[in-house]
């Protein structure tokens, strides 16, 4: 989760913004700013309290909640990593492709780029 402070008022409160990031099976496509739902992602954060910060009333006191789709989802950084994981079992390399086919770290990054919209072809278009 991810919290920070947008604009500062007068009377001293603040005007805030949070986003959370989850794994989720159930995954389904969705456009920007679809409107969220808390119970959807409320629970990891449910006992989330500290003396200076009530993360639950935080969240259930927002104006509106959106939900975003994640563009990279299932794609690099975390693939990359996970791979790599994999393959070295957590020991240390000194170089990626002493460990891995780089032709298929070429496909992941494609297929990152397809998905994000950074493609070339995509990029392209949009100027």
């Amino acid at each position: 989760m991810t919290i920070y402070p947008i604009r500062q008022f007068d009377d001293g409160t603040q005007l805030i913004n949070w986003s959370t990031e989850q794994p989720r099976d159930d995954h389904k496509p969705n456009g920007w700013a679809t409107p969220g739902r808390i119970e959807d992602f409320i629970k990891p954060f449910q006992n989330w309290r500290f003396n200076w910060l009530d993360v639950p009333d935080l969240i259930a006191g927002a104006e509106f909640i959106l939900e975003y789709p994640m563009g990279d989802r299932a794609q690099p950084p975390d693939v990359i990593i996970k791979k790599v994981e994999e393959l070295t079992g957590g020991e240390p390399f000194e170089r990626l492709k002493d460990i891995n086919d780089p032709t298929e770290l070429v496909a992941i990054s494609e297929n990152y780029k397809t998905t994000a919209g950074y493609s070339l072809e995509k990029v392209s278009r949009q100027s």
